[in-house]
């Protein structure tokens, strides 16, 4: 994604007409600050200024929400089909939910790669292994489940367990042994859905509710937004023991219809001037997943948080 980015704004091969002027870096760079992400997503993406210095995490949010809605403003129709191929292809192999449009994510792949040479005149081993990614997902499960990034970040914590330079792995060793043998208090599995933040005015009704480990829906504008499994998009209002409170987007619209229509992948875009109906209840089991609502030059979009995805279609 860096690499992408980094053609788009200093030009591709050095050609000064297709780079990006210091006016759509500003413009680009504003429209990405002024993005709020769901809590789910703990880094916000820094502007392409700062492009240079961009965490994993940065490119992450920006290849599976923010890019697909961005990019289209900003560079040519051929090229963004190519990274439209890109945004397809990696969507379906970061959840099992898509697991049947694995197939897809090959051809989707192959034409990526088979057009970034036409744009750039050469393959880098990176862009090269793209073409085997189908085949480990489909050994090994989602990109997520097999990403090493889980332990970079963890990583920090390991290295403060280290107090010398000698024999650094039996120090790790034995502070873990310590931790667990002196840990007193089991953790006790938490029970779903959990209920934070009474309304002021009617302690039943809650601002947040925990689905799971990492799915919580909340009154805030980027927590709010969910998918029904009858492919409804509603925002939450709030959600007691019966379900969830929320009044539904009054018409919503497919956000692109290549290289697949978006409903396919759960991606939807609302009109301009888009209204909310009256609030009614859904039940727990029939919320599909949270999304992402990225807003840009007056347009509403909807991404699905793939975290978020039931394992199949069938839950």
């Amino acid at each position: 994604m860096k690499r992408l980015l980094l053609s788009y704004k200093d030009g591709h091969n050095g050609s000064e007409d297709s780079r990006w002027s210091n006016n759509v870096v500003m413009q680009i760079s504003k429209i990405l600050k002024s993005i709020k992400l769901p809590t789910e997503i703990h880094r916000a993406v820094r502007g392409i200024d700062c492009l240079t210095h961009w965490k994993a995490s940065e490119c992450a949010s920006f290849l599976h929400c923010i890019g697909i809605i961005v990019l289209k403003h900003f560079i040519k129709k051929d090229q963004f089909q190519n990274f439209a191929n890109l945004f397809c292809a990696v969507t379906i192999c970061s959840s099992s939910y898509y697991i049947r449009f694995l197939p897809v994510a090959q051809t989707l792949f192959e034409d990526f790669i088979a057009n970034y040479y036409l744009f750039y005149n050469s393959i880098t081993s990176n862009i090269h292994n793209l073409v085997h990614i189908v085949d480990e997902v489909s050994r090994f499960g989602p990109l997520p489940t097999i990403s090493s990034y889980p332990f970079e970040n963890h990583l920090f914590q390991v290295k403060k367990l280290v107090r010398s330079g000698k024999l650094p792995l039996n120090q790790i060793i034995n502070r873990i042994t310590e931790k667990y043998s002196f840990k007193s208090i089991i953790d006790e599995p938490a029970e779903f859905p959990i209920f934070k933040y009474p309304m002021k005015f009617d302690h039943s009704q809650y601002g947040y509710v925990g689905l799971t480990n990492n799915f919580m829906l909340a009154t805030k504008f980027p927590d709010r937004w969910f998918l029904t499994k009858d492919k409804r998009i509603a925002a939450m209002q709030y959600a007691n023991t019966n379900g969830i409170y929320g009044s539904e987007v009054n018409e919503i619209e497919n956000l692109f219809e290549y290289p697949l229509s978006s409903p396919c992948i759960n991606v939807f875009k609302a009109p301009s001037r888009y209204e909310l109906l009256e609030p009614r209840m859904y039940g727990f089991d029939k919320v599909l997943c949270k999304l992402v609502v990225i807003v840009v030059l007056d347009e509403t979009s909807f991404i699905p948080l793939l975290h978020t995805l039931p394992a199949t279609e069938q839950q």
